[in-house]
């Protein structure tokens, strides 16, 4: 049986005039004359045999029928665009934004692993500060630091955050570690957030109160917080797996001998509308494989 379907270009410039109420809008958007958009949109009316348009001296409005049709149109005009893009980007590359940390001390010295498994899957990685806003942002996929809050989100935990202090050992009486949590406050502490608020969840689930946290050097990342660790400018709280090979070439030193505290987490987050990418479900898998499944692979230090 032939479908009763109106003719696509023409749906096409009735959706573009009726979201802009202007022709000319319309024409600048899909590259044409105003006069092409007004034939298209003319063919539409006499396809469904009504007016859609009231043309007025210098604008347009919508009538009740084309009120009616501009819904159905412009969902289907989206769902064929999203189709498509998926569709031509399954054969291009998985975009995923990462923020600056996780990227650049976790996940870029372990994507040969990846590409490795999936040879056929091009990623192309942007790092950034500034955590990823899939709804306006053109990403396949983001690491984010934290619960997402945003709406139709699939999250998947990549591991939760493990914090230790560390620090130049020649800081250190003896480049040892200190015997309690309370000699901190003799030290000069290094934030890798303006606030330290990570300082002040591990300082009271350690029980100390009065660590000299307002008196601490700010910066605004965990990457930039380490650096200033190996510049010997104070003791820093990050997550362990991001200073390991430090540790374990002796550049830094755990300062308490104890296990890595659980502050926060890290997730992958993708729109649900995106889930069955193509790469996605690999790159996601590989990842979560990749953490341990969310769990810290325990460090042997070296004593």
């Amino acid at each position: 049986m032939r479908r009763l379907l109106p003719p696509l270009n023409a749906l096409k410039a009735f959706e573009a005039s009726a979201r802009h109420l202007s022709f000319s809008l319309a024409a600048e958007e899909l590259s044409v004359t105003p006069g092409a958009v007004s034939r298209h949109v003319k063919t539409l009316e006499e396809f469904f045999n009504t007016k859609l348009f009231d043309r007025h001296h210098q604008s347009i409005s919508l009538t009740d029928e084309g009120r009616r049709i501009f819904p159905p149109a412009s969902s289907a005009l989206d769902q064929l665009e999203d189709l498509a893009r998926d569709l031509l980007e399954a054969r291009s590359e998985l975009r995923v934004k990462v923020l600056t940390t996780i990227g650049v001390r976790w996940l870029i010295p372990r994507l040969h692993r990846f590409k490795k498994l999936y040879p056929e899957v091009r990623i192309r990685l942007t790092t950034e500060v500034e955590p990823a806003d899939l709804a306006l942002e053109s990403y396949d996929a983001a690491i984010i630091y934290g619960e997402p809050a945003t709406k139709d989100i699939v999250k998947d935990l990549i591991f939760v955050e493990q914090a230790t202090v560390v620090c130049d050992p020649e800081l250190l009486p003896d480049r040892k570690p200190l015997r309690s949590a309370q000699e901190l406050k003799n030290y000069p502490l290094i934030l890798n957030t303006p606030d330290g608020w990570d300082w002040r969840l591990w300082a009271k689930a350690k029980r100390v109160p009065d660590l000299p946290i307002d008196q601490g050097i700010p910066f605004e990342t965990d990457e930039t917080a380490i650096q200033a660790c190996l510049g010997k400018l104070g003791i820093a709280l990050t997550d362990l797996r991001f200073v390991e090979r430090e540790i374990k070439n002796g550049q830094l030193i755990e300062v308490l001998v104890e296990e890595p505290y659980p502050v926060g987490a890290y997730y992958l987050i993708s729109l649900t509308k995106r889930k069955n990418r193509a790469g996605l479900a690999a790159f996601r898998d590989w990842l979560i494989a990749e953490s341990g499944g969310g769990a810290i692979k325990p460090y042997a230090r070296q004593d």
